[in-house]
Formats: structure tokens, C-alpha cells, sequence
């Protein structure tokens, strides 16, 4: 079985490349700016609903929000 780990936070670079602020993501996904940043910081992980709405606001895939590692 292939263990996979969180890497790093690909959120900036997403809303970067969406021409938006971590803040304007918090706004559109409904959740406050704080938890934005420990998503990024890697503090804490959203669960799989919240996952789905930043991805949409991203126009991504779930997969997308962090880089994954494969122990």
C-alpha cells in the first residue's frame, strides 16, 4: 500500500494564477482568512467539503491544493 503524506500548499500559488488574494479565496469559500492561512502554514488541513469549495473557487481538483509525497 503507498502512503501518502501532505507536502507543500500549492493555495498561493493557485489564487495567484486566479489573479485573487488568500483573503478574496476566504470571501468567495465563506470561511475567514485566518483559515486560509493555516490551510497554507500546514497548521491544519480542511476537511473534504471545504477541500471541494476552495477547488472550485480555484478552478482546480482537490489534488491540486497540496503537493503530495509517497513514502
Amino acid at each position: 500500500m503507498i502512503t501518502l503524506q501532505v507536502g507543500r500548499c500549492r493555495i498561493p500559488d493557485l489564487c495567484k494564477r486566479n489573479g485573487i488574494t488568500q483573503a478574496q479565496l476566504a470571501l468567495r469559500v465563506g470561511l475567514p482568512p485566518q483559515q486560509i492561512t493555516d490551510y497554507v502554514s500546514l497548521r491544519h488541513l480542511p476537511n473534504v467539503q471545504c477541500a471541494k469549495r476552495i477547488a472550485n473557487a480555484l478552478h482546480c481538483c482537490i489534488d491540486d491544493l497540496y503537493e503530495w509525497e509517497s513514502e
